[in-house]
């Protein structure tokens, strides 16, 4: 199996829980049920992760286990670093018009500076908010949204971004009284791979998004 390439979506999925230490010691089984996808695709998720990582995968007779085994999440990150890419896939610029109530409706999750703002110091300054969207659930929120959801040009300034995400993380964030609308947020280690190296030339937004790795390797 080469591994000079990103892990497919749902098998960074799997690792993204593993290194947050949520999915730990979890038969393929169990993966197969939490993932949606059949045994089959369960077992090549597998196989890409134990091609990097032999350690996270067990196996004793016919039963195959996903699990930390004593690794912690600085050391698991450092592991899969190369192999992690951003889960956004798309990203489109929706109406202004779209209310916080209609993108929560529409299962919006905070995302982008908007969400790293509400976990940092970091003052976004953004006038709307940076929403995802999971791609499986793309065109059930477009419906959702309606006229609201009709898609913008780039240059028009004035408008709700939005990311469409190849995979669901599986730990959305609950704001609580930090939250923009009573949104969501999508997780820690997904929003830092969505951010990362993305704002080179902002200071402030680099040394947040470095903070927020910081934060993940501590768990």
């Amino acid at each position: 199996l080469p591994i000079s390439s990103p892990l497919a979506p749902q098998a960074q999925r799997i690792v993204v829980n593993l290194i947050e230490g949520s999915w730990d010691d979890v038969s393929a089984g169990e993966l197969s049920k939490r993932v949606g996808k059949s045994r089959s695709s369960v077992s090549k998720y597998l196989a890409e992760i134990e091609a990097i990582c032999p350690e996270a995968v067990s196996r004793a007779g016919r039963s195959t286990r996903l699990g930390r085994n004593g690794m912690g999440s600085a050391g698991l990150l450092e592991r899969f670093d190369p192999y992690l890419r951003s889960p956004v896939s798309r990203r489109f610029r929706i109406s202004y018009g779209a209310s916080l109530d209609e993108l929560r409706n529409a299962g919006a999750r905070l995302a982008g500076l908007s969400a790293l703002g509400q976990m940092s110091d970091l003052s976004a300054g953004e006038a709307y908010p940076t929403v995802a969207i999971p791609q499986e659930g793309l065109t059930g929120a477009m419906a959702t949204l309606g006229e609201a959801g009709e898609e913008l040009p780039w240059w028009d300034e004035e408008g709700t971004d939005v990311e469409v995400w190849g995979y669901w993380d599986d730990i959305p964030i609950d704001l609580h009284d930090r939250s923009i609308g009573g949104l969501s947020s999508v997780g820690t280690l997904s929003l830092y791979l969505s951010l990362r190296g993305r704002y080179g030339d902002d200071v402030r937004a680099a040394d947040a998004i470095d903070r927020l790795r910081e934060e993940i390797c501590r768990q």
